[in-house]
């Protein structure tokens, strides 16, 4: 029965917009169309990097090369898979994040030049399943120079961050020993 109710439902509001003129039918349509959130576009870590740094400057050791973020993303809406590290948690709730392209990256290896780290605020916490869980984000990114003070397993660490991603989605994706698709771990030679 309720089937019959949602197509009744659906022809009244077909009926409606016949009766409306063309014109006003087509002003609807872009509103909602504009209403609607912006595509995600997918990014690699190696966007983040201008075209002039060369991919081996992946370190903190770059330089201000390394600082440079890359302006045609500045304010796009864009999706990138990586390693959290939580900045700001509740037990597993974590309220702010680092995304990393390497597991190990700030703890067991040199911090990753800051125009390939993520400052991340999600919409919402997210329940993390622990340290450098590969997580997928989508959100707005701006660019903009961020220090961000980890407590890890050395102690506490100072990293610098190029870009910001506000109000983001968080997907999980697990916990993995395997790198995400857009980044190299230093650690693969382990599992030869």
């Amino acid at each position: 029965m309720s089937a019959v109710r949602v197509d009744r439902k659906a022809a009244s509001l077909q009926l409606c917009l016949v009766m409306l003129p063309r014109p006003l039918v087509i002003a609807l349509a872009f509103c909602v169309a504009a209403s609607l959130p912006a595509a995600a576009a997918p990014v690699d870590w190696a966007d983040l990097r201008p075209p002039s740094q060369p991919a081996q400057l992946t370190v903190q050791g770059a330089g201000e090369l390394g600082r440079t973020f890359t302006q045609a993303l500045d304010s796009q809406t864009v999706e990138i898979t990586g390693f959290l590290l939580p900045a700001d948690r509740d037990g597993d709730l974590v309220m702010d994040f680092l995304l990393v392209p390497w597991a190990g990256a700030c703890s067991h290896t040199p911090p990753p030049a800051p125009n390939q780290v993520l400052r991340v605020h999600p919409a919402e916490p997210y329940k993390a399943q622990g340290i450098y869980e590969v997580v997928t984000v989508t959100g707005r990114l701006t660019g903009g120079r961020d220090l961000t003070q980890l407590f890890i397993f050395d102690g506490v660490a100072t990293i610098e961050s190029a870009y910001h991603l506000e109000s983001a989605t968080v997907i999980g994706r697990g916990m993995s020993d395997r790198e995400p698709a857009h980044g190299r771990s230093p650690w693969s030679f382990l599992r030869r």
